[in-house]
């Protein structure tokens, strides 16, 4: 429970962004022949699956239909970005009360919507927001190094995506 930042950083640095990483200069691999294209590319999707992740859990505050519920994350005790902010700038008696929700896995609606409109009070969900566009935003740079292709716009389109998207 006592996950900060850095760790959560570490964590999807590991994961999905690991994942997104590998495929990209996997695909770099395959068309460049110097491995400072294929390092860039491999930066690419780290930086791509950073904003993936961090949106992904981002939809864990939304009312959008997206194939599971609304704070299923915190639900299985699952510490993201916004809530991380959150448990660090609020108030101590606060912070209490948000974590004995989570530890407790409390399915109940109103303590839910208590964590989640919290998050949306301490501004958590514009941290994190501000967070992925700083991250797609150095994905979208790597781009901006290579020629200007369809190939390009068509990954530039890929990154818009990825934090445009509602599900």
């Amino acid at each position: 429970m006592n996950i900060g930042e850095q760790t959560y950083f570490d964590i999807i640095k590991a994961k999905t962004a690991a994942f997104f990483a590998a495929a990209c200069a996997a695909g770099a691999k395959s068309t460049f022949h110097n491995d400072n294209d294929v390092n860039k590319f491999h930066l690419f999707g780290e930086n791509l699956g950073i904003a993936f992740q961090i949106k992904d859990d981002l939809l864990d505050y939304g009312n959008a239909d997206i194939g599971k519920p609304v704070g299923n994350d915190i639900r299985n005790k699952k510490i993201t970005l916004p809530l991380i902010y959150t448990l660090d700038n609020v108030k101590p008696k606060l912070r209490r009360v948000l974590l004995r929700i989570i530890r407790r896995r409390n399915k109940d609606s109103d303590s839910m919507n208590l964590v989640i409109s919290e998050v949306y009070k301490a501004g958590g969900i514009d941290y994190a927001k501000s967070k992925m566009i700083y991250y797609r935003d150095e994905a979208l740079k790597i781009l901006h190094e290579f020629p200007d292709s369809q190939i390009r716009l068509a990954l530039e389109d890929l990154v818009r995506f990825t934090t445009n998207r509602t599900y």
